[in-house]
C-alpha cells in the first residue's frame, strides 16, 4: 500500500473544517480571543485551511480550493447570526480572504520545490 500524503492532506483540511463548525457553536467561542488577536486567529486558521486543501486537491483544482476555503469563511460567519452571543463581522470575513489567497501564493511556491512530497509528478 502506497502512502498518499494527499489524501492525508485533504482528510486534515475537512477535519480542521469539522472541528471549527463545533468549537465555533460552542457557547463558550464567544469572547475567547480578543480583538485584535482574533483576525490573527482567523487569518492563521484560513491559512492552515487553504494549505491543506491545496495540498489535498493540488494545483490544477486551483478554483475549488478557493471556493471551498471561501465558502467555508462566509458559512463560518453567516452562521454567527443564528447563534447567541455571537455575530458576524465584515473584519472577520476579510482576513479569512487574505489568508486563504497567502496560503494559496505560499502553498503553490511550495508545491514548485523539487522531489518534495507535494510534488505530483
Amino acid at each position: 500500500m502506497n502512502f498518499n500524503p494527499h489524501a492525508l492532506f485533504l482528510a486534515a483540511a475537512v477535519l480542521l473544517m469539522a472541528v471549527l463548525a463545533w468549537f465555533n457553536g460552542q457557547p463558550v467561542a464567544a469572547g475567547l480571543i480578543l480583538a485584535p488577536w482574533d483576525l490573527l486567529a482567523h487569518f492563521a486558521v484560513f491559512f492552515v485551511l487553504a494549505l491543506l486543501l491545496l495540498w489535498g486537491l493540488g494545483p490544477q483544482r486551483l478554483w475549488l480550493v478557493v471556493l471551498l476555503a471561501i465558502a467555508y469563511a462566509a458559512f463560518d460567519e453567516l452562521r454567527q447570526l443564528t447563534l447567541p452571543g455571537r455575530h458576524a463581522e465584515w473584519m472577520d470575513f476579510a482576513a479569512d480572504v487574505l489568508a486563504v489567497a497567502a496560503g494559496m501564493a505560499i502553498g503553490l511556491r511550495l508545491l514548485r520545490i523539487p522531489g518534495s512530497c507535494l510534488s505530483r509528478n
